[in-house]
């Protein structure tokens, strides 16, 4: 039989015995294949599991306006926070996960990010937390029209290009000519003075 890597998913094939560490040729991460968890080296299945059911009770507790502690969206290892902001970064696997509500970061312009509160990719205590239903129409509702609008903002933009490059092919060809026109007049009157033989009349007082 087979079973995936909880680190990385990589399906791998039961090892023997299956009571050893078995490696992942994939991500190199140990775990167990029988109870498909990291390696607990000096437990068996049954006490890691007890001492994971504690640890997660523990990391659900709220204390000081805070959870304890937040899981990684994506490696699952339980992340602490000291101090600071919302915006966590896993220092195993790299991801950027939200510490109130332990979503990813996601964001898409036009759409907006885990910081919008009417966006679908936002931290669900930003809008109506204790009304999820509510909160999820509302999005929903923003994204679909944002949806519909974007082509129409899209073909809005295209035109508008074609007619700003359509004026300028035209105006700039004008104002060239109109400049060199100038230009034309303005060395014609200088030669015209310089050529100028008149005599002139010059009175002293």
């Amino acid at each position: 039989s087979t079973k995936t890597c909880p680190h990385c998913n990589h399906v791998t094939r039961r090892p023997k015995p299956e009571n050893q560490p078995l490696k992942c040729t994939a991500c190199g991460g140990s775990w167990c294949y029988s109870c498909h968890a990291p390696w607990h080296e000096g437990l068996n299945c049954r006490q890691f599991r007890k001492g994971d059911r504690l640890l997660k009770a523990w990391a659900r507790t709220t204390a000081h306006g805070q959870v304890n502690a937040q899981r990684c969206p994506k490696c699952k290892i339980f992340i602490q926070r000291i101090t600071g902001c919302d915006h966590m970064h896993c220092a195993r696997c790299k991801t950027h996960f939200c510490y109130r509500c332990g979503d990813r970061f996601r964001q898409l312009k036009f759409f907006g990010d885990h910081y919008s509160k009417l966006s679908v990719f936002g931290c669900k205590f930003r809008y109506k937390a204790d009304k999820p239903l509510q909160r999820k129409i509302v999005r929903g509702a923003v994204f679909g029209g944002k949806l519909v609008a974007a082509p129409i903002v899209g073909v809005l933009a295209l035109c508008a290009g074609v007619i700003v490059v359509g004026v300028g092919a035209f105006a700039f060809p004008l104002y060239g000519g109109l400049r060199l026109v100038q230009r034309y007049h303005s060395v014609k009157k200088s030669v015209n003075l310089e050529t100028d033989s008149t005599p002139r009349l010059v009175c002293f007082s």
